[in-house]
Order: structure tokens, then sequence, then C-alpha cells
């Protein structure tokens, strides 16, 4: 559940700062398009290279800055985390297993009837 916060609360900072990248780094004449091409090249940065050679560049640029930002934002959140996580108590797992189940399947009336192998039945067709 905590990986799926991130994943949203990271990919939520990762489109605002690329919005607000792409409004400042691009001409004025494909500003209304900005939220339509941060979609674009978020979901598939392969689509960068689709863009005109101009607007590749803002691209680019607009896209490298919002992954660092991003980057920036989740580095002290893992190095916080690690830290904890050195701070948890130690659990020692069991070397054996002792189970009352394990004396019930002893004790079972079908314990010891012998198993067919695969492929070939207990019964005896009947000739007719």
């Amino acid at each position: 559940m905590g990986g799926a916060f991130g994943t949203a609360l990271l990919g939520a900072v990762l489109n605002d700062r690329l919005i607000g990248n792409l409004t400042t780094a691009l001409p004025v004449a494909s500003r209304p398009h900005v939220a339509d091409m941060a979609r674009q090249i978020v979901g598939r940065p392969a689509k960068l290279k689709l863009l005109a050679p101009a607007i590749h560049k803002a691209a680019t640029v607009a896209y490298l800055h919002a992954i660092d930002t991003v980057f920036l934002i989740a580095s002290p959140v893992v190095a916080v985390a690690f830290i904890l996580s050195l701070m948890l108590r130690e659990i020692r797992l069991r070397k054996t297993v002792h189970t009352e189940a394990a004396s019930a399947e002893s004790e079972h009336p079908f314990a010891s009837v012998p198993v067919a192998p695969a492929g070939r039945s207990r019964t005896r067709p009947t000739g007719t």
C-alpha cells in the first residue's frame, strides 16, 4: 500500500512539475496544448522523438527537470525509511516446526491407504 501511495504522490509531482516546466519552456503558440503534451510524454517518453525539433528540445529539458524534482523529493524519504528500518527489532525465525497438524495426519483413517500412480485407475473394469 505504501508503494501505491508513493507512486501516486510522486506521479502527481512529476505531472505538476512537467506542466509547469513545459509552460515556461515552450513558445506561447504551443502553450494551449501543454496538458495534452505532458500526458503523452509521461505515459510514453518515446513520444518525445515525435515532437517538432524546436518543441523537442524544450520538452526534453522540461521532462529532465521534472524527473530531477521527483528524485530530490524521493531521496530524503528513502533515506529516512532506511534509517528507520535499521531501528526495527529483529525477530528470529524458528529453526524447527512443531505443529499439531503433523501428529493429527498420522491418526487420520486414510493415512495408510496407498495412492495409485497418476494415469492408472484403482478400479478394475467389469467384463460385460
